[in-house]
Parts: C-alpha cells; sequence; structure tokens
C-alpha cells in the first residue's frame, strides 16, 4: 500500500510519526505551518473562484450523471483505470478516533488498504478547528 508524492512513493501513512499519531494532533501540525510543502494542504481559496462542496474522489463520477452523459462516460472510464496505489477502502467505525492513536494502531484499524472514514475523526471540536484555520474555504 502507497501513494505518490512529488514523483516518490511512500509506505501509507507515512506522515504518522511518535509525536503525530492522533488526528487532533495531526490538525495542530497542519495549522501550524508543517505540511505547507505540500498543495493539498493549503487553503483551497483562489480568487473569484468559490468552492461550494467538498467530495470524495469516488464521489465525482455521481456529479454529472444527470446533466452530461458524454462526460459521465469519460469521467467513469478515468476512474475505472486509475491507479489502485492511492486507493484505500474507508470503512464505518462508530466510536470518535479523533484521539486514537494511529502510530501505535493497537485496534489494527489501519489495515489491508483500509481505514476507517473521515467522519470517524470528525467531532465537535475538530470540526470547530479546521473551520476557523480554513474559514476562507467556507462559505
Amino acid at each position: 500500500m502507497g501513494v505518490t508524492y512529488k514523483d516518490s512513493l511512500y509506505k501509507e501513512p507515512y506522515r504518522l510519526t511518535n509525536d503525530i499519531n492522533t488526528f487532533d494532533k495531526y490538525l495542530d501540525k497542519l495549522f501550524l505551518g508543517y505540511f505547507d510543502d505540500d498543495h493539498h494542504f493549503l487553503p483551497q481559496k483562489k480568487p473569484n473562484i468559490i468552492f461550494d462542496q467538498v467530495l470524495e474522489i469516488s464521489e465525482i463520477k455521481n456529479i454529472f450523471k444527470d446533466i452530461n452523459d458524454n462526460l459521465h462516460k469519460k469521467i467513469n472510464l478515468i476512474l475505472s483505470n486509475k491507479s489502485k496505489w492511492n486507493e484505500l477502502e474507508k470503512y464505518d467505525y462508530d466510536i470518535d478516533l479523533t484521539n486514537y492513536d494511529f502510530f501505535i494502531d493497537e485496534d489494527k484499524l489501519i489495515n489491508n488498504n483500509k481505514i476507517p472514514k473521515y467522519n470517524s475523526l470528525l467531532n465537535n471540536y475538530t470540526m470547530r478547528k479546521i473551520k476557523d484555520n480554513y474559514k476562507d474555504d467556507f462559505i
């Protein structure tokens, strides 16, 4: 299992360390500029462009489903042929994982190309933290 970043293959989750082992600590490092060299973590607001939704790549195939059949077919073709390197199967986990130690991963939540869905990492505290730090990205 791995992802490509700046032409290198990294074993996931490559950003986990002893001091970045929970989602809450990850957010703290993110907002301090720890990942500023990675454009994926920079604010997404662009001049004169307003993004009105954020969605997972797998949901892109549904956007044009009833709007443009040709584009819908092209998107499905692209998605069906994309590399498996970046595909992580996400599963439901019904407890708050905000402070779960992913570095140790005692419950083996990250395994066999599977990770818990992102909503397991969100609670009122983390959502407020994200909205406060990316306030220009929210309408």
